[in-house]
This record gives structure tokens, sequence and C-alpha cells, in this order.
């Protein structure tokens, strides 16, 4: 018999569902929700969280991640909604067509959807984190581009005067000495 005692209350508008994101959430959303867990170690409890269990063909999106603390654990909405369940990783996942963000237990959710959507979607995840990493820098040197720029446009030139001397070496005089000295090699005639 399971103790009362471990269940844990989950707010009744979190039960009926928030379709508060038609539009997918940006990163001040992402960082609002990570920061609130940080803080609480309740995910369940966010404000916007929807803490029922998605359909099997929901089509979603990982926005981020998020760790708990090993005697912090959470209920995940997918597999064990009223009692602590997961603790080392979370997923803050959109589901577009109910405009519905649910944060769940990575591995609940991978057995949930598959292994094969949970990689795709992790490297989806992964592809736009390192695409806004990439713009982080260019802005962060945005500065220093033109004289970058000026230092490419001067190692093409020197770049082109070598490819142009390769080529003469190889089709003057130079070149057929190579050319001779290769055929000898290849008949030992060198040895």
């Amino acid at each position: 018999m399971k103790r009362k005692s471990n269940l844990i209350e989950i707010p009744p508008e979190a039960l009926a569902g928030r379709p508060i994101f038609a539009d997918r959430p940006g990163d001040e959303i992402i960082e609002e929700i990570q920061d609130f867990i940080r803080e609480s170690y309740a995910p369940h409890l966010w404000r916007g969280h929807t803490h029922t269990r998605p359909a099997k063909d929901e089509p979603f999106l990982y926005l981020g991640d998020y760790q708990l603390l090993k005697g912090r654990e959470a209920p995940c909405p997918c597999c064990c909604p009223v009692q602590p369940k997961y603790w080392r990783k979370g997923v803050i996942v959109w589901f577009p067509r109910e405009k519905v963000i649910r944060l769940v237990g990575g591995d609940c959710f991978k057995s949930m959807v598959g292994a094969d959507a949970h990689v795709a979607a992790v490297r989806k995840l992964e592809e736009e984190r390192r695409h806004k990493a990439n713009i982080a820098i260019i802005l962060r040197n945005a500065d220093k581009l033109p004289g970058m720029i000026s230092e490419i446009e001067k190692s093409l030139l020197v770049a082109r005067a070598i490819d142009r001397f390769h080529s003469e070496l190889h089709a003057g005089e130079i070149g057929k000495f190579v050319k001779g000295l290769r055929r000898h090699h290849r008949r030992r005639a060198l040895h």
C-alpha cells in the first residue's frame, strides 16, 4: 500500500491545461523555467506547466533541459503524475498543437515517444544551441569584423599568388624535370 504522504498535490490549473503558448516560447521563458526550477526544485509548480499526459502522436519540440537533485524528485505528467519520480534530467517540451509546455522526466518522455523521436529532438535542440552560440560570438566580435575581412582579403592575394606559382612551376621546365624524375623513379633507374 502506498503512503499518502508521498503524493504530491498538483495545482488544478496545471491539470486543466494551460494553452498559453500559441507561438514558440522564446529564450526568456526557458530562462524563467530554469531559474524557477533551480530555486524551487518543483517543476510541476511553474506558472505555465501543463501536468497532463500528452498523446503519443502529439507533435513536440524540446526547448531546453534542467537538472534536479537526488532527494528533490518531481512527478512526471507522462508516467507518474502525483508521486516523485525523476530527479536527474528533466526536459522542457513545447507542444505547438496544444499550445502548452510540459516539464517532464527526460527518460520518461523518451520511453513514451520512442528513442528515434527523442534523438531527433535532442539533435535539433543541440543544433539550435550551436546556432545561437555562433550568432553570439559574431555579435560580440562585430567591431572586429572589418579588420578580419581586410586580413582575409590580404591572405587571399597571397594564396592566389601561391596557386599561380604552383601552376607555372608544374607547367614549365621544372614541371618537365619533375615528370622525368618520376618516370625514372618508377623504372627504378635512379637507384
